[in-house]
């Protein structure tokens, strides 16, 4: 189903075929491929899909197609009941954190911050760390990762709930009935296209709403920077 922006059709089905290829059966709602505006439907469309692949039996792992732009317009209109009584994995990333965390905060749910069809899975040639990761976590329940930090770092351990997520739609939950609470959050945090000011901005609203006072760690993965800054040098 699509939550966010409108799919590029063709590489949404490049993603389906590779699904296929696996030997998946895949069902597609009725509005995965619509459009309404800049959003893929109207926030009651898109929340209905949701929830008919959620009631629907036959399904195991709902994938998001996409993320862009609207999944939080979703959120008044699902049933958290529902969702927490059939135990669904959600599957996606970007846009997807707003609903991935609303989910977590209402039912205690996880999801899986990972590749989607029509972004990962819809490419000519797919990126093998990508495919690897996803796969080994699907099979597994497992994923292991490695990453390069400055030296010399003090070797330590931590435990704790994994919050993967876009900022700058993770923060927009902030104060809402749909920010998650947990105890000891381990955030990971990337971002795209952001200007610095904002993002800025997202950190320090984060960190006075009290995010970071008992969080585990924070991980801070890419940040990629606008094509231009919005503030003067």
């Amino acid at each position: 189903m699509s939550p966010s922006s409108p799919v590029d059709e063709s590489r949404l089905e490049k993603g389906i075929n590779y699904l296929e290829s696996l030997g998946y059966r895949i069902v597609t709602t009725q509005g995965c491929y619509s459009k309404f505006d800049y959003l893929a439907g109207s926030p009651e469309q898109r929340a209905e899909d949701l929830m008919s692949l959620i009631s629907n039996p036959s399904v195991d792992v709902v994938f998001c197609s996409r993320g862009g732009f609207g999944s939080m317009g979703m959120l008044p209109h699902l049933s958290f009941s529902e969702i927490k009584e059939q135990r669904k994995l959600i599957t996606g990333f970007s846009d997807v954190t707003a609903l991935q965390w609303a989910i977590y905060a209402k039912t205690g749910l996880p999801s899986l911050s990972a590749a989607m069809p029509a972004i990962d899975f819809g490419t000519e040639t797919i990126d093998p760390g990508t495919e690897a990761s996803f796969w080994e976590y699907i099979e597994s329940g497992r994923l292991s990762y490695s990453m390069k930090a400055p030296s010399p770092l003090q070797e330590s351990s931590v435990s704790g709930t994994c919050m993967p997520a876009t900022l700058s739609v993770a923060i927009r939950l902030c104060g809402t009935r749909f920010e998650p609470r947990p105890s000891r959050p381990i955030y990971i945090f990337e971002d795209v296209n952001e200007p610095m000011h904002k993002t800025e901005g997202c950190f320090l609203q984060a960190s006075m709403a009290g995010w970071f006072d008992h969080a585990a760690a924070l991980v801070l993965g890419s940040f990629t920077p606008p094509e231009k800054e919005t503030f003067p040098d």
